[in-house]
């Protein structure tokens, strides 16, 4: 398991698109998700559609222009996420664009996870209205940024400003008394925002690299290092999504493939030995060993090579 170090605020984005969703008043029937890995900080924007123009146009206009240009951005390998503008405006912001392996939405986890929760949330919101979807989605995200991660202890919010979001209960009640009144110190001030700011930043790093480190130990327990290397044959494996295939009928091992280049230790570019020699980038553990002696009975035990 290959640990992201997420040492600085703005460092990666996380991007996916959730949907479709049913086409509201506005014709909205998509969302751009992005999640900030070092804080969590979540942008919701909804879309009339999924084309690379919007997409890029809504990161542009609601993550760049806002936040800066990140160090790197996360994605999956669809069609708009690859395209050609999307690697314009990834040139022209200086980001370096890393993809995840194909059937493998866990590397995603930051913002796959988010999208998860944001279909719960509006499947308990919306109700009656399903058409007034795009209407809860900043009240979603402003309650998610005003929430304390369980590991770090701090909101987005916090980590992002330095201090706790101000709700409409603070509105109501006053924010809580601080130990020292920085009101009247104009110049002291903006150092009393860098400290805190930089202090949070220091706790939010220790904890989520003590996180990472414990979540590593757990998956290396049963994970193995890659016995792959250029040139080898291997299986591919994928679940058979098409309809009117029977899945129980039909082995989920392809190939055989040969291994192009192994990436890091997690991901490999395999290519097709058959026309029209397609090559894509997979997680490792949806490979295994092939031999030329295998026949179809063999790849039933081909399971047990693997982790899946």
């Amino acid at each position: 398991m290959k640990i992201f170090q997420d040492g600085v605020l703005h460092g990666r984005w996380h991007v996916d698109i959730a949907g479709p969703f049913k086409a509201s008043e506005e014709g909205y029937t998509y969302i751009l998700v992005a999640v900030e890995a070092f804080s969590g900080w979540p942008v919701v924007v909804p879309l009339r559609g999924e084309r690379s123009t919007e997409v890029a146009k809504a990161l542009v206009t609601h993550v760049f222009s806002v936040f800066g240009s990140p160090i790197s951005m996360m994605t999956d390998q669809g069609k708009n996420m690859l395209s050609e503008t999307m690697r314009e405006v990834a040139n022209l912001y200086q980001i370096k664009k890393y993809k995840i392996s194909v059937k493998h939405p866990q590397a995603n986890g930051k913002v796959e996870r988010w999208i998860k929760t944001l279909k719960l949330q509006l499947a308990l919101l919306i109700g009656n209205n399903p058409l007034t979807w795009p209407d809860y989605l900043p009240f979603i995200a402003q309650a998610y940024r005003s929430l304390p991660n369980e590991v770090t202890k701090c909101s987005p919010y916090e980590i992002m400003f330095g201090a706790p979001m101000r709700t409409p209960l603070h509105m109501e009640r006053g924010a809580p008394p601080c130990e020292d009144d920085w009101s009247h110190h104009k110049t002291a001030y903006p150092l009393f925002v860098r400290e805190a700011l930089t202090k949070i930043h220091d706790i939010v790093r220790e904890s989520k690299m003590q996180a990472a480190k414990r979540m590593k130990q757990l998956y290396d327990k049963t994970a193995m290092l890659s016995p792959f290397k250029v040139g080898d044959k291997v299986y591919y494996y994928r679940k058979n999504t098409q309809r009117g295939v029977m899945r129980k009928l039909t082995s989920p091992w392809l190939g055989p493939f040969t291994v192009t280049d192994i990436i890091n230790d997690c991901n490999a570019q395999i290519q097709d030995d058959a026309p029209p020699y397609t090559k894509m980038i997979v997680h490792i553990d949806k490979l295994a060993a092939y031999t030329p002696q295998d026949s179809e009975c063999d790849l039933v035990t081909a399971a047990w090579l693997t982790f899946i």
